[in-house]
């Protein structure tokens, strides 16, 4: 069985006979995104192949080539961890971050970083937004 992405979008719009347009329309994702996705030109990112997955009613692993298994989780939805960030996540975050660019990153950068997305949440962030 093919496990590229583009091979495996391609089949589930078949199998549903979903065309780019509509795959677009539903998931609000640009029409030459989706192109890009059917004729090889890049994968989809993480919140993309979500909206993707969903739409096409196929598991987001699969879609990526990961698992023989097409069938969706019907429970499966984007974690709210994802979303919602406290001080501790954004510091794990940053750790992972080693190069830009080819161009490695010292842990001094990363310490700023660190600081900066933390001020810039907190002068962005509603008040009623904070948890």
């Amino acid at each position: 069985m093919d496990k590229s992405f583009q091979n495996r979008l391609v089949q589930a719009m078949q199998e549903r006979g979903i065309s780019q347009a509509e795959l677009s329309r539903r998931t609000k994702i640009n029409r030459s995104i989706i192109w890009g996705y059917v004729h090889g030109q890049y994968k989809a990112k993480q919140r993309n192949l979500y909206l993707i997955s969903k739409v096409l009613d196929v598991n987001e692993a699969w879609l990526m080539g990961l698992t023989d298994n097409q069938r969706r989780d019907p429970s499966a939805a984007p974690s709210t961890s994802r979303f919602t960030t406290d001080e501790d996540t954004i510091d794990e975050m940053i750790s992972t971050f080693h190069s830009w660019k080819g161009v490695p990153i010292s842990e001094e950068q990363r310490e700023y970083m660190k600081q900066d997305l933390k001020k810039f949440l907190d002068m962005t962030t509603k008040p009623s937004e904070k948890e």
